[in-house]
């Protein structure tokens, strides 16, 4: 049999890591399959380390998967994938893959309708046979109904922490083609926005199919599959969303990168003041974003706020955003957990990689005792963690280190920590880590019970989101602001890629009542630290100046 191409081999090793993880939730084995596809598809050198049995150098490769690799490139076989075909239904990994349906119910609605799809899934739940099984009404369709909508539109979707590294990455390999006068991220990567469909790239250049022909050479991208315009494509990127290439002369650079890089409702303003001032924005001799902005009278406005609010009515009132904040003005890591919980690192390499990092100080918030399956924290712990704090700030690594602690926010709007005990601390952030689906009544007032608890605490992850796997909590956000105005409460921006909370959307409904912000790390690990980059540029696109970020300050 011929050998298989790399690509097949990956879409093997995604494939076992479905089955994977239908047979076991809990077991990383499933994410170490999708890794060692990734990997091995982001190498040019593929078949030189296969033949050389140094599989194992590439990342997330050990022993066990590089002989399942080898024997899929041998033989377009595994023996592991037909042992696991065996045992769970195809239609089960199916029905697995929609959020909010574990394996255990994608296997009892298998078993109960013999279902092999997600369409016959979907199908059942539409003529009426779903409700045949024991405790499954017509809510129980609908619900299921929405889900696989929900499914559908997450389809090739990806968390802009997700793909950062392999867009910048894609940038600078576009970049060397000699043809190419510039390139730059566009589009909703190059505006931090959260989900992304696409992973947009715009060029200048003098010979479009010579640079073409360079981003082709990259090992991940496919050939065209789609024309999407006279300059524009698509390609397909392994392992990512799909990648939408603009190509331009280096003289409408400007204006394809601005209006690949803002959001609708800010291209329409541009397009109508240009429209004012007798300016033809399509034709326009502009090399840089720049140029048009001062073409149409306007100061260069960042990528990150250009969403089509009021941004150009604050632009045109000489407003140039030159204040927002900037990862360079973060002196603290705010938000970081350490071996005492749930964290990997200990209190001492913290300090040590925050130092590392050029930070001034970094806070140790482990979770309190309610978060029990984080090892959450007792008092007499706490009170230990505290001894070894200060041990570590007379080690002289040159961060300060604050006490603190992540205290579980109660369902009655209570924290799990007496107050006087939170009031000897350096910091507290108060976050909710369960009943998250409490109604909005329940929601909204347990939140401002909260911020009413007399003691000075940031709101961590506020709400309380995961993208792509939870929606926020349900609340009047109104309320629960006026309750954080009232009682000084600081709100953190948090940079965990998972969630980037808050969403910016309501960051700038925060910022105009006046409250105060903290851009955190979330960290749990040396190398997470390192976070407070993504909540700094969730800050941007909220509007936050330096002055509104507490960790801004000495």
């Amino acid at each position: 049999m011929e050998e298989m191409s790399r690509e097949q081999v990956a879409a093997v090793l995604r494939e076992i890591s479905r089955y994977v993880w239908v047979s076991d939730p809990r077991s990383f084995r499933a994410r170490s399959y999708e890794q060692a596809a990734l990997a091995i598809e982001s190498t040019a050198i593929f078949e030189e380390l296969l033949r050389a049995g140094r599989l194992t150098e590439l990342p997330g490769i050990g022993e066990s998967i590089a002989g399942v690799i080898e024997e899929i490139h041998r033989t377009g076989e595994s023996r592991l994938l037909e042992r696991l075909r065996a045992e769970v239904p195809r239609g089960v990994v199916e029905i697995a893959a929609i959020r909010g349906i574990d394996a255990a119910r994608a296997r009892k609605l298998h078993d109960a309708l013999g279902v092999e799809s997600i369409e016959a899934l979907e199908e059942a739940c539409r003529d009426g046979r779903i409700e045949a099984i024991k405790g499954y009404g017509p809510r129980t369709a609908r619900g299921l109904l929405k889900k696989i909508a929900e499914h559908r539109q997450r389809w090739n979707r990806a968390v802009i922490g997700d793909v950062i590294d392999d867009a910048r990455a894609l940038e600078l390999f576009a970049s060397e083609a000699s043809a190419t006068v510039a390139v730059s991220l566009a589009g909703d990567v190059r505006r931090w926005v959260e989900v992304v469909d696409a992973i947009d790239l715009v060029l200048a250049s003098n010979a479009s199919e010579t640079s073409l022909a360079r981003l082709l050479e990259h090992p991940r991208i496919a050939a065209p599959n789609a024309g999407l315009g006279p300059t524009d494509l698509e390609l397909t990127f392994a392992g990512a969303p799909p990648l939408r290439i603009t190509i331009v002369p280096p003289e409408r650079f400007g204006w394809a990168l601005l209006r690949r890089s803002a959001a609708p409702a800010h291209v329409d303003a541009l397009l109508q003041r240009a429209r004012s001032k007798g300016v033809d924005l399509e034709t326009l001799d502009a090399p840089t974003e720049a140029d048009i902005y001062e073409r149409l009278g306007l100061p260069f406005l960042p990528a990150e706020v250009r969403e089509g609010d009021d941004e150009l009515t604050l632009a045109a009132n000489g407003d140039d955003f030159a204040d927002l904040v900037t990862v360079d003005d973060i002196r603290g890591a705010v938000h970081c957990h350490t071996t005492h919980s749930d964290g990997r690192a200990s209190i001492e390499d913290m300090a040590k990689a925050a130092a590392t990092l050029g930070l001034e100080y970094l806070t140790i918030t482990d979770h309190s005792a309610t978060a029990h399956y984080a090892g959450g924290l007792d008092s007499e712990r706490l009170d230990t963690q505290r001894t070894e704090i200060e041990h570590v700030k007379r080690l002289g690594i040159g961060v300060d280190v604050l006490a603190g602690t992540e205290s579980d926010i109660l369902p009655d709007g209570s924290l799990d920590f007496p107050t006087e005990a939170l009031r000897r601390l350096d910091v507290v952030i108060a976050s909710i880590h369960a009943r998250n689906a409490q109604d909005d009544n329940a929601m909204t007032e347990r939140l401002v019970r909260c911020m009413n608890v007399p003691v000075r605490k940031i709101w961590g992850h506020p709400l309380g989101r995961l993208l792509l796997l939870r929606d926020p909590i349900a609340c009047r956000i109104d309320e629960v602001l006026d309750a954080a105005v009232e009682s000084g409460t600081i709100i953190e921006v948090n940079g965990d890629p998972r969630r980037l909370d808050l969403p910016p959307s309501v960051l700038g409904n925060a910022r105009r009542r006046g409250l105060r912000f903290v851009a955190s790390s979330d960290a749990h690990s040396e190398r997470g630290i390192a976070m407070f980059r993504n909540a700094v540029a969730m800050a941007r696109r909220g509007g936050l100046r330096k002055k509104h970020v507490l960790n801004t300050l000495a």
